[in-house]
């Protein structure tokens, strides 16, 4: 153990003899300066079309309707005209003069 010693402190007082001093140590790895902006993408890939955004309409229950027949009747389903009438309280019970929302697609005939 006596021996490290001197060793030791022969290689602290031999740095400042080569000319090193605390100021001019220099980093292992040079920092590189990352570019902030981000180039948009060049993808050729098409977007699919937009989704039509169904309208809606109001329909008179008649004598003899049902959901189902009423959504054949204007191209949807009974579950579109249950979640476009929200108030409706039994989706197997609809009364004759009732009034509901039926969605339909834009392109669509709208008369019965």
């Amino acid at each position: 153990m006596s021996r490290a010693v001197p060793v030791l402190l022969f290689i602290l007082v031999a740095l400042p003899a080569c000319g090193a001093n605390a100021n001019s140590v220099r980093p292992l790895a040079t920092p590189i300066p990352i570019a902030t902006a981000i180039a948009p993408p060049t993808s050729t890939i098409p977007l699919p079309p937009p989704t039509p955004t169904p309208r809606v309409i109001l329909y008179v229950v008649q004598e003899g309707d049902t959901l189902l027949s009423i959504a054949e009747r204007y191209g949807t389903t009974v579950e579109a005209i249950i979640a476009a009438n929200p108030d409706l309280e039994n989706p197997d019970w609809i009364q004759i003069g009732q009034e509901l929302r039926i969605p339909v697609a834009s392109d669509e005939e709208t008369t019965p």
